[in-house]
């Protein structure tokens, strides 16, 4: 398993559409069980280090603004809209009628969260700072099966670096291998059990019998 952060690109750009959160005072967070963020996965405090945290560190390591946002966004996004224009959008967007638009909008292109706050600039300068952990998840750890053998000294992981062109003519780039790929130094992982199982010997006896007496027939 291992646990990625965002791409520096990326961080940049969030800073620059909330501008008042760069210079922000560290801050605690706490659970909250209405929320997805329930339970912060170790891995990410063992990064972020001991709180209080900057805007900095959490949006670096734990903000998945690079994911591609639901429909819930979306809802609680419109609550904020003061323009015309953007709220009626953000509205039709959670509508059934808007469901077409919004598979279009959102879904086929793979457009991101980030993406999304600055196609709607004038709503995501009235979002409430504590209102993001509700709109972004958590970045997830992605798993990765052994390449090496159980001999070897070190754990290979075999990583396919995502990087594609969409139909909007947006280059997408797999959150985790491009990290791991560019820009990532210390690299929390951890091992967990796979979900392979080798079969035991008599159930090897029994795939053979069948497989004999398909052949034979």
């Amino acid at each position: 398993m291992v646990q990625p952060s965002n791409l520096r690109t990326n961080v940049d750009k969030f800073f620059d559409l909330f501008p008042q959160l760069h210079d922000a005072s560290a801050i605690h967070l706490h659970a909250n069980p209405k929320t997805p963020w329930v339970k912060i996965a170790p891995e990410i405090r063992k990064v972020c280090g001991p709180m209080p945290w900057t805007w900095e560190t959490i949006v670096l390591h734990m903000l998945d603004i690079q994911s591609v946002p639901r429909q819930y966004f979306f809802e609680l996004m419109a609550q904020f809209a003061t323009d015309d224009l953007e709220s009626e959008k953000l509205q039709e967007f959670c509508t059934p009628e808007g469901q077409e638009d919004l598979i279009r909008y959102c879904n086929r292109p793979r457009r991101t969260i980030l993406e999304v706050f600055e196609d709607f600039p004038k709503t995501t300068a009235m979002i409430p700072p504590q209102y993001l952990f509700d709109m972004i998840p958590a970045i997830k750890p992605r798993s990765f099966s052994i390449a090496s053998p159980p001999s070897s000294e070190f754990i290979e992981i075999l990583v396919a670096v995502v990087d594609y062109q969409t139909t909007i003519h947006a280059r997408r780039k797999g959150l985790c291998s491009n990290w791991l790929a560019f820009e990532g130094e210390t690299i929390p992982i951890w091992v967990t059990r796979g979900s392979f199982r080798f079969p035991k010997p008599e159930e090897v006896r029994i795939i053979f019998r069948i497989m004999y007496f398909l052949k034979r027939a």
